[in-house]
């Protein structure tokens, strides 16, 4: 082998007309990046693994920052009955230590549950949450099932099948956080919805 130094003027001209071919490609490449942003993220999980993968996702939010939930009584006797004593516990201990705020859409029926069927080390981190809530008639809410919308991210729970809908997208979370917020007016603010 042998290896000669290029002369700076044919360097400068190999360089160059590199440089012209990647600025040709740029547009190309952010159209590319544009559209894996705008594209959901959508999983679909049939089992009580699933439930704690949103439950393990909201309670590792960063410290301080908050969550939507809408429920109805059916839905939340169901969801309480879906993960462990334990498992709960663990969420609902996270939850309190990072203070992470909770905004929810309750039905009054609905707020009857926990006393029912919590443990009592379990109502008591319930009770220590940060909770914001509003209550709605259940005839406003036909809503049968589980809606979170946190970061990034809207879940559906349907407890009665184990049935978890995940879909991840900043605009489509925007759009039902500003649905849930308008819906969050209308509803009867609870001081202590738990006691």
């Amino acid at each position: 082998f042998r290896f000669v130094a290029l002369p700076p003027t044919n360097l400068a001209d190999l360089v160059e007309r590199r440089l012209v071919d990647l600025k040709a490609l740029v547009p190309q490449l952010v159209r590319l990046n544009i559209a894996e942003a705008e594209t959901p993220i959508i999983e679909v999980t049939e089992s009580t693994k699933g439930f704690y993968k949103v439950y393990d996702e909201i309670a590792s939010l960063p410290e301080g920052s908050d969550f939507c939930v809408i429920e109805v009584r059916s839905a939340l006797k169901d969801e309480l009955s879906i993960l462990s004593k334990e498992e709960l516990n663990s969420f609902f201990s996270r939850i309190v230590k990072r203070e992470i705020q909770t905004k929810a859409i309750f039905t009054e029926e609905s707020l009857l549950e926990p006393r029912k069927q919590l443990a009592a080390e379990n109502m008591s981190l319930l009770e220590q949450r940060i909770f914001h809530v509003r209550v709605l008639p259940e005839a406003v809410l036909p809503f049968q099932d589980l809606m979170l919308i946190y970061g990034d991210k809207i879940a559906f729970l349907f407890p009665e099948s184990s049935l978890v809908v995940a879909i991840g997208h900043r605009r489509i979370a925007q759009a039902m956080r500003t649905l849930f917020e308008t819906l969050f007016v209308l509803g009867r603010p609870i001081k202590e919805p738990w006691k």
